[in-house]
């Protein structure tokens, strides 16, 4: 796929980020929406520096074909959607739960709902028997089609 890194949107405390950073050398950002309500915690330090959308590099950073997009345990569909409709990439991954987890997740690693037709699932493995799962999703890229694929994203 030729990815430079990874894009994680809601990474939160950015724990997991930190480790594939670390673990795999690659480039890793992490998205969040709400600077102020990660600014209150006075003792706590996220272990990834948050990206915001007042960031001047925001819309480019989650729309680059250059990264993938993640999610994980994202639960804002609208959002997802809209991400993804603007992403310019071929590669979104999913982490959540699988059936029986008990827990929820929009999207659902198995059902993401992408508006489009051309996301396939590529990959998918389950975290250590805990019915929790990555699903990587990838789409053809526009230069492994023809013209009108841009038309299409």
């Amino acid at each position: 796929m030729g990815l430079q890194g990874l894009v994680s949107i809601g990474c939160g405390t950015g724990l997991l980020e930190w480790l594939l950073m670390m673990a795999t050398g690659l480039k890793v950002i992490g998205l969040e929406r709400d600077r102020l309500y990660w600014s209150s915690k006075p003792n706590f330090k996220p272990f990834l520096q948050h990206l915001y959308p007042e960031d001047s590099n925001f819309v480019e950073c989650c729309t680059s074909d250059k990264y993938a997009l993640a999610f994980c345990y994202f639960n804002y569909r609208e959002a997802f959607d809209e991400y993804v409709d603007n992403y310019k990439g071929t590669c979104v991954i999913i982490i959540g739960p699988g059936e029986g987890r008990g827990t929820h997740t929009d999207p659902e690693p198995f059902n993401p709902k992408f508006r489009s037709e051309r996301w396939r699932l590529k990959e998918s493995q389950e975290i250590c028997g805990t019915k929790d799962y990555i699903a990587v999703y990838a789409r053809p890229s526009c230069s492994e089609q023809h013209e009108s694929c841009l038309m299409l994203n």
